[in-house]
């Protein structure tokens, strides 16, 4: 069953999560901790669906990595943090991930993102859901509507 956007609450939750964050003066620090959550976890899922770990380690998403790995322990996603964490070691092997993932990627190892794929084992990898589009997923080419 496809749902219109403007009616799907996951998709009506995350744009005025993302409207508040990024069009008010508190921006992500005045969202309250389970919106900070559902954020980042939302973020994570749409930037590793489109253009995978290499997008969500290079855009500002990756800031967010703590919070992430802490939500996915949380919400019981063994696989998925497997991968998250499988995708840290290639990217930042020695490092933490920088808080300005933006501003601080020379701290990352160098290598070719069309690499990293053939660097993580996926092939325990749980099918990703996206609320926002009804695609498939890049990321395993599995088909879920809204």
């Amino acid at each position: 069953m496809l749902c219109h956007a403007k009616r799907n609450p996951f998709f009506v939750l995350s744009n005025s999560l993302t409207e508040r964050v990024w069009g008010s003066p508190g921006g992500f620090n005045a969202l309250s901790d389970p919106e900070k959550l559902y954020y980042a976890l939302d973020l994570f899922q749409g930037e590793v669906n489109n253009g995978g770990f290499h997008q969500f380690f290079f855009n500002s998403s990756g800031s967010y990595y703590e919070l992430i790995e802490s939500g996915l322990v949380t919400f019981d996603e063994p696989q998925a943090l497997e991968l998250l964490h499988q995708a840290k070691q290639v990217v930042f092997p020695e490092t933490l991930v920088p808080a300005d993932t933006e501003l601080d990627v020379s701290r990352c190892a160098i290598v070719p993102p069309a690499s990293w794929m053939r660097s993580i084992d996926v092939s325990t990898r749980a099918p990703t859901r996206s609320p926002q589009n009804s695609r498939p997923s890049p990321a395993t080419g599995d088909y879920f509507p809204p």
